[in-house]
């Protein structure tokens, strides 16, 4: 028994230095080790997800601003340091992981963190230390006339730590602010998000020593240690990512797509079928994409089974597809394709109010022979038809688009379809058209002027806002939900 409360004592003396020192105890894999070691101006781990980027960043960036780093010699504190992320929503995953690895006793008393918010500050979020260094939050700025640039920018710095690859106008001033100082710039990234030909150039070069961290079992396991994932995940990641930029991520290659390539390489005539899966929730969910050119006015009608809350999710739990039908048109009167699209419902022996959720298109201007809709002149349309009271029609979501989300919703499908848990009925022709031959372009990117492509989006209108919880409708809307 003494025995056993003397261990049971370790393991809480243990925990305890761990929550005094997390660094203490961190342990690295083989990329992260020669990322740690650089003695260089400019350094970049290129590797794929889930490789361990931003872990080894954030202990770079603390090592430097508290003194004692374990692999090299770094400028003696106070130091002034930046994190560099694409976006505040980055920002905040970083913060809280840069939290998470600073000892308490480092940190300056009246430095507040905040889950969800991050570290609280004047302006830009800043993270003060008791020797006197800081460490300051900064964007790329995504829009706008200065597109590129950082923002807030001003000043020298010691040590810039880069998450993810910056664009190209921004390089020049993260390379400035570190000159006077004879600071340093290490980059963690996956090639994907922004063109980086010129940091593959420099890379080539030798201004840039590039340490390339391809997700394999010997690259996620610390040395001494267990592998922090197995093969199995590794091998379940890289089918899950679409084809033509797989090698991206998960081997952080320079270029990774497949010229002309089929993006759904998992689509298989086997998932075409009208017996619809029995037992669980569904819910019914409409998508529209709007356009003026052939076909490319339509919508579909999906079927997705929920997963059982009371069960572990697995392959035998979770969210399953089921495309019952669509309808295609060109420019015409709101009117006419609210006609057909309550056609398809009634085939199916279903009402609009039987519909979880309706997702549309922004708004699409037409061309000079017209052509233009939008979610507000559909939904006049069916209160005419339906014989609504104005204003009192039921309510159609503006698709929720931020960056990447072709991508993104093109990957869940494909998900879907690697796992066996999408299917299509053989009366949609034309979105078994699409799903069969939207392909990418010579230079390898999704053709987003393809015809095939107006199928797929209001698919993925369908389909993300009811998997993906995080997909939204915007907050200003004038249309109003009656059941």
């Amino acid at each position: 028994m003494d025995s056993l409360q003397a261990m049971a004592n370790s393991l809480l003396a243990l925990e305890d230095e761990t929550k005094e020192n997390p660094l203490r105890f961190a342990v690295f894999t083989p990329p992260q080790e020669t990322f740690l070691k650089q003695r260089c101006k400019f350094y970049l781990l290129r590797g794929g997800n889930q490789v361990g980027k931003s872990y080894v960043g954030a202990a770079e960036t603390i090592w430097r601003c508290i003194g004692g780093h374990p692999y090299k010699p770094t400028k003696a504190p106070p130091i002034t340091a930046w994190i560099v992320c694409h976006s505040w929503s980055q920002s905040l995953v970083i913060q809280e992981k840069v939290n998470d690895l600073i000892p308490p006793a480092e940190l300056h008393p009246d430095m507040e963190f905040v889950r969800g918010k991050g570290f609280r500050g004047t302006g830009s979020p800043v993270v003060r230390f008791r020797n006197g260094s800081i460490i300051r939050f900064r964007t790329t700025q995504q829009s706008g006339a200065g597109r590129g640039t950082i923002a807030l920018a001003s000043g020298t710095v010691d040590w810039i730590w880069v998450d993810e690859p910056p664009p190209p106008q921004a390089w020049s001033e993260i390379a400035a602010r570190v000159l006077r100082t004879r600071g340093s710039v290490g980059i963690t990234m996956t090639p994907v998000g922004v063109p980086v030909d010129y940091l593959r150039r420099m890379c080539e070069a030798g201004q840039i020593v590039d340490i390339p961290a391809p997700l394999t079992l010997e690259n996620v396991t610390p040395a001494g240690c267990r592998p922090l994932l197995t093969q199995a995940e590794i091998d379940q990641m890289a089918s899950s990512y679409l084809k033509f930029d797989r090698a991206v991520r998960m081997e952080g290659s320079w270029e990774g797509f497949t010229p002309d390539g089929v993006i759904f390489e998992s689509f298989r005539d086997e998932m075409i079928s009208d017996v619809r899966p029995r037992g669980g929730e569904w819910r019914m969910a409409v998508g529209i994409d709007h356009g003026s050119g052939e076909a490319s006015q339509c919508a579909v009608l999906v079927a997705i089974q929920i997963p059982d809350p009371r069960k572990k999710r697995g392959d035998g739990n979770d969210y399953y597809t089921y495309v019952i039908d669509e309808y295609t048109s060109g420019a015409a009167d709101a009117e006419i394709h609210a006609r057909g699209i309550l056609s398809m419902l009634r085939r199916n022996r279903l009402e609009p109010k039987d519909i979880y959720r309706w997702t549309g298109d922004r708004s699409h201007g037409g061309d000079r022979y017209g052509g233009r809709m939008s979610n507000t002149m559909l939904r006049s349309a069916f209160e005419h038809v339906l014989g609504y009271p104005r204003g009192r029609g039921f309510r159609i979501h503006t698709e929720y688009k931020p960056s990447y989300s072709v991508y993104y919703g093109c990957r869940v499908i494909h998900e879907a379809m690697s796992r066996g848990r999408f299917q299509i009925h053989p009366r949609c022709k034309a979105s078994l058209k699409s799903l069969k031959n939207w392909a990418l372009t010579k230079h390898g990117r999704m053709d987003n002027m393809s015809q095939h492509k107006h199928l797929i989006d209001a698919l993925r209108y369908a389909i993300m806002p009811v998997v993906d919880v995080q997909y939204r409708a915007p907050r200003a809307s004038k249309i109003k939900l009656v059941r």
